[in-house]
């Protein structure tokens, strides 16, 4: 079941990475909105749970970010004469940083938005076991004081309907 789960959060991954994905999306939002958004690059998108603090501590981030996990799990029994199907919860978790708060106004809801952008035309199968029925939601945190510079940040939480 594991794999499952793995697989969920790489699908994601590999959506948000795609040649259309987050770094066309956010610049095209950048121009709407006449802001600069640094460049979100395939190492800022990584299959991690962690929080910023003990990330940075850790291993090398780089800003903005977006780790992809998945949360949790209900094993509701839809189906007959499988060990699993119920739901699976996956997060995006999406971090940016930056030397003042003014600095940062907007960022971490810009990212949500592209994601949402992206996820707006993944509605269905993923994979013979991954659906996604277009059930989700945001939650904007306010910027706090991170070990340098302020941090936003906004999870995505979007379920998916699976089975193994």
């Amino acid at each position: 079941m594991a794999n499952l789960f793995l697989a969920a959060a790489e699908k994601l991954r590999d959506y948000l990475l795609e040649p259309n994905g987050l770094g066309p999306r956010l610049y095209a939002i950048s121009q709407r909105d006449m802001v600069e958004i640094p460049n979100l690059m395939p190492p800022n998108v990584a299959l991690r749970r962690a929080e910023p603090d003990f990330q940075d501590e850790n291993s090398e981030t780089i800003y903005p970010a977006v780790l992809v996990y998945c949360e949790r799990m209900e094993n509701r029994l839809e189906r007959k004469f499988t060990a699993f199907s119920g739901r699976l919860f996956l997060v995006a978790d999406v971090f940016v940083t930056g030397q003042t708060l003014e600095s940062i106004d907007g960022d971490a809801e810009r990212v949500a938005e592209a994601i949402l952008d992206i996820l707006s035309e993944r509605q269905g199968q993923w994979t013979d076991n991954l659906a996604f029925d277009g059930r989700l939601e945001v939650d904007f945190e306010p910027a706090r004081r991170g070990a340098v510079n302020f941090l936003g940040r906004a999870k995505v939480r979007l379920e998916l309907l699976a089975c193994a």
